[in-house]
């Protein structure tokens, strides 16, 4: 029975709770863990461990949430300050810039009305993306973002920005969901459950001076747009492995069906997790990356995607007006700050065996697009300044420049040996033997993060503000 088995999950709900504010914490455990997957659940598993100091744990289970729910800021956000407080600065740096972009323009998000006490400030991600910034060296960048950060400021909490801006290398903590906050079940579908009682002649009786609630209220968990979302579950294939993206309307936490999950991490597609290791982290407004072809990337020497040719290219919108609706248009609160032109550094696999190129969902939301999501859909954008057609990835995958790429620019590929590295070439330059192709990635991580320091240097330069 439906009904039954919501209601002895949301007593378990509850009774984890009480677990945690009792400080049972090993008992609240216990209990979630009996629940199943789900997001808000794993969230709380996290948040849990990471009271206790337990950031391997607390990763692993912020991880099972962003699979649940990919679109979930929070999720992010908690998964970098675990990175942090392990020293993982990288690994930190990219859950914020992630966070950031989940976070699509808003200056806030509260999470009250999904049971979660807690309201997710830009700023805070902005503060803790420059405090690991600062950790890898790059003061000036750092500053950049503390800027952009006490721009944002909305609490008093945040004065803790202006100190920073005072003295950068201070040892400032880091924001995260305090730790009296917890994920808790519906108070009115906690009511009506107590009042079910299962009837013999009826599967799903209720007494009638009971007034049921949206049992399958999906309300937004995730910070997305309904647009934006694959679809409704009824549309959704049941083979799991075939499935491209989760739904943005997190799973009932009755029902909790684990046909939600993303699979994006098919063995059978790159991955952008991957591609990011080996050289460096994308989804950032560009500084100081080449922005025309031709241009030299590396051949990736190491990881899962070894001996792939590899570019940080600059992706924008071929024009954004072709992607939006009438309707759309007016209800974009944000539309001063998604203009034409606005572009965004993206990494990129060369794959000529594949005629489209995908480009990732995370590019897409960087730059603003409002269209559908689903996988496989046809978006115009251009790529180093080639207009070309490419095809959304599935959620997670890396992107990848197929041959319709290189047909739209007349480009080609040639491997230069005096510069050991990639070059993409107009097609009547290829001959030339140039040796001095700017790159878009360093061979070393190191001389890339000079030159980007050097960059930001002169940035700040340009507009006063060194």
């Amino acid at each position: 029975m439906a009904l039954a088995a919501l209601k002895r999950k949301s007593e378990l709900w509850e009774e984890a709770v009480n677990a945690f504010e009792g400080e049972d914490y090993e008992g609240s455990l216990s209990k979630f863990q009996a629940m199943g997957p789900n997001s808000m659940i794993d969230m709380n598993m996290g948040f849990i461990y990471t009271i206790q100091g337990n950031h391997e744990n607390a990763m692993s289970h912020y991880t099972k949430a962003v699979a649940l729910d990919t679109y979930l800021a929070l999720a992010y956000f908690q998964r970098g300050v675990s990175h942090a407080r392990l020293e993982q600065f990288e690994e930190a740096e990219a859950d914020f810039c992630t966070a950031e972009i989940m976070m699509k323009g808003e200056v806030s998000w509260s999470y009250n009305e999904s049971g979660l006490e807690f309201i997710l400030h830009s700023a805070e991600i902005l503060f803790n993306k420059a405090l690991t910034i600062v950790k890898s060296g790059r003061e000036q960048e750092a500053m950049v973002i503390l800027r952009r950060a006490d721009s944002l400021r909305s609490t008093l909490e945040h004065r803790v920005i202006l100190d920073a801006m005072e003295n950068i290398h201070g040892d400032y903590p880091y924001f995260c969901v305090p730790s009296h906050a917890i994920y808790r079940p519906s108070p009115s579908k906690l009511r009506f459950l107590k009042n079910y009682r299962p009837s013999p002649n009826a599967e799903n009786a209720i007494s009638p001076s009971v007034s049921a609630p949206e049992l399958n209220d999906n309300k937004l968990h995730s910070d997305s747009d309904s647009d934006t979302c694959a679809g409704s579950s009824e549309s959704l294939p049941l083979d799991k492995s075939k499935l491209g993206v989760s739904t943005c309307t997190g799973p009932s936490v009755g029902s909790m069906p684990d046909i939600f999950a993303a699979s994006s991490s098919s063995s059978s597609r790159p991955m952008r997790s991957d591609l990011v290791r080996v050289i460096g982290i994308d989804m950032i407004a560009p500084v100081t990356e080449i922005s025309t072809i031709p241009c030299a990337g590396i051949r990736i020497s190491h990881g899962k995607l070894a001996g792939l040719m590899a570019w940080r290219l600059v992706v924008c919108l071929d024009d954004q007006k072709e992607v939006m609706t009438k309707r759309q248009l007016m209800k974009q609160r944000h539309w001063k700050d998604v203009q034409l032109g606005k572009s965004v550094v993206t990494n990129f696999l060369l794959d000529t065996g594949c005629s489209a190129s995908p480009i990732p969902q995370e590019t897409l939301r960087a730059l603003g697009y409002r269209g559908s999501y689903r996988p496989g859909t046809e978006v115009m954008v251009r790529i180093q300044g080639v207009r070309t057609k490419c095809v959304i990835a599935h959620l997670g995958e890396a992107g990848r420049l197929g041959s319709q790429f290189l047909t739209s620019g007349s480009l080609t590929f040639h491997f230069a040996q005096k510069m050991d590295a990639p070059v993409l070439y107009v097609a009547d330059e290829s001959g030339s033997g140039s040796t001095d192709i700017p790159r878009t990635i360093e061979p070393d991580r190191k001389s890339r993060r000079l030159s980007l320091k050097e960059g930001v240097t002169a940035l700040m330069s340009t507009l006063g503000l060194s």
